[in-house]
């Protein structure tokens, strides 16, 4: 355990892995900066995953918030391309698994209903599992009688017409979120390609 004194003007750097908490005495106006670098993402999935297996700490904000985001501001930020391949590595998986899920689902109850979530007017942490707590960004499974649970631990087996598949971009969209990140990281390489 360590301990900081922080004072007006510095800044306190915690690394991937690390546990942090802060204590203030008498009036103070805190802010906080969130920042990753490209390799943080590899952090962020192990510790999603060991979420996932039983931990009972969560993320502040979902892992395919931070990807969408990046990509959706593709050119007002200052991303190299290592860090875009990172971030096209791990869009990839989570389409992949996020459409097996889906899939999955309806396969398993061809009565379920579907909805489109009103993106504009949906936080990102709208959803919570009610088992394991993950702030479902992408889709959840809402019941009229249970509640809230994210597409990887449906356990809601109430009768049709209680349950629906919510989501907040369609299959065609989170596909089209990866073909703007790959047209970017392909303009950056013909850019360097140039420069040579």
């Amino acid at each position: 355990v360590y301990r900081a004194h922080q004072k007006p003007g510095e800044f306190v750097v915690t690394f991937p892995k690390g546990y942090h908490c802060g204590f203030a005495q008498d009036f103070t106006v805190g802010e906080a900066v969130n920042f990753a670098t490209g390799s943080w993402l590899d952090d962020d999935l192990d510790s999603l995953q060991k979420m996932n297996r039983g931990s009972s700490k969560r993320p502040l904000f979902p892992h395919e918030w931070i990807l969408i985001e990046n990509i959706r501001h593709l050119g007002e930020t200052d991303l190299d391309l290592k860090t875009l391949t990172h971030i096209r590595f791990h869009m990839k998986e989570t389409i992949s698994c996020e459409v097996e899920n889906r899939r999955s689902i309806q396969e398993d109850d061809e009565d379920m209903q579907t909805e489109a979530l009103d993106v504009a007017n949906a936080d990102y942490d709208h959803f919570k599992c009610k088992r394991c707590n993950h702030l479902c960004y992408l889709s959840a499974i809402l019941c009229k009688s249970c509640g809230c649970y994210c597409i990887a631990h449906t356990i809601c087996r109430c009768p049709n017409g209680h349950r629906k598949l919510v989501s907040r971009f369609s299959e065609s969209q989170l596909r089209r979120f990866l073909k703007k990140l790959d047209e970017y990281i392909a303009s950056l390489k013909d850019n360097n390609r140039k420069q040579k």
